[in-house]
């Protein structure tokens, strides 16, 4: 049973891996053609190639070990009402007890892959530190689509790149913490945030230029947004950009991002809260089925719901689309 265990496992984390890279090729693909319109015939950095596959298996990988762990639970609260209807009776309340511990302890094992997985070296942890590289190179596409673009159609590019590059923005502003280069309380930590906002006013910069003539600020943003994406890649957060480019710029002020939340970026977060709930009241309800009281049945839950919240903010947040 175990061998059979493992050989599936070896093969969907082949197929995962499979997909992963198809993914990565074609986003490879679509930033090479939109580099080629912006007058940059070059090819992608290993970087923000492997930035792309590590960003999409990282995504599967949790959710397939998400979709594992649950069915596992499920497995042993079946097994628990078989056990129920085979055995005696009089064994029964022995049973009860016996099967509630190892639900909790199965809770427990589950709320502490949920926590390993959302840290910088988890799978959730990785997909989400490595799409921001997809969402930069995203706007890179739309730039490329700019250039490309008549008259007649361009201007509703330009909307769809100053929407966009909000959320570039919101993004570089917190880049140095996503990449996990540098500790929670470090002394660095406030010229990175210094840098990441001339970073922004920079591009801010840039995306002026699209009022007077698209094309060439088009262009600029593209180059731009390249550096950020390939020096985020390889892990050089105190220089997104070269200082050369940071001269005479002044870091933004005040509200640093207002990124206003959609219908979608709603639902999904409503969506996400009815997730976390149900989780709660599941695990609850299950426990509380095996004779655990509800007490100290609430408490996996609750702390199964207090990891699940942040875990799940980077799917909450509205993201590039």
């Amino acid at each position: 049973m175990l061998g059979w265990a493992f050989t599936i496992n070896n093969r969907l984390n082949r197929r995962i891996r499979r997909k992963a890279h198809t993914v990565a090729c074609e986003a490879t693909e679509a930033l090479e053609n939109s580099l080629r319109v912006a007058g940059r015939p070059e090819l992608v950095p290993c970087t923000v190639r492997r930035a792309f596959w590590v960003s999409s298996y990282g995504y599967r990988k949790y959710c397939w070990n998400l979709l594992a762990w649950l069915l596992a639970l499920a497995a042993l609260v079946a097994a628990g009402r078989l056990a129920r209807l085979v055995l005696p009776p009089a064994a029964v309340p022995y049973v009860r007890p016996a099967f509630g511990l190892l639900l909790f302890v199965g809770l427990f094992m589950f709320l502490l892959y949920v926590a390993v997985s959302s840290s910088n070296v988890g799978w959730l942890g990785l997909g989400g530190k490595f799409s921001q590289v997809k969402t930069i190179t995203d706007v890179v596409n739309l730039c490329g689509a700019v250039v490309a673009a008549g008259p007649r159609t361009r201007p509703d590019h330009l909307g769809q790149v100053a929407r966009d590059l909000r959320y570039v923005e919101q993004a570089v502003l917190k880049l140095y913490r996503r990449r996990g280069t540098v500790p929670t309380r470090s002394h660095r930590t406030p010229e990175l945030k210094r840098h990441a906002r001339l970073v922004a006013a920079r591009l801010r910069v840039a995306e002026a230029g699209l009022d007077t003539d698209a094309e060439t600020a088009a262009k600029e943003l593209a180059r731009l947004l390249m550096d950020v994406a390939e020096n985020y890649s390889i892990g050089q957060v105190g220089a997104l950009l070269a200082a050369t480019e940071l001269k005479d710029i002044e870091p933004i002020t005040g509200p640093l991002y207002r990124v206003a939340l959609s219908m979608r970026g709603l639902a999904r977060a409503l969506a996400m809260a009815a997730l976390v709930g149900a989780f709660a009241v599941g695990g609850m309800w299950a426990a509380s089925r095996f004779g655990v009281p509800p007490a100290i049945a609430a408490i996996p839950a609750i702390a199964l719901a207090g990891v699940l919240a942040p875990a799940l903010v980077s799917v909450v947040t509205p993201q590039q689309k």
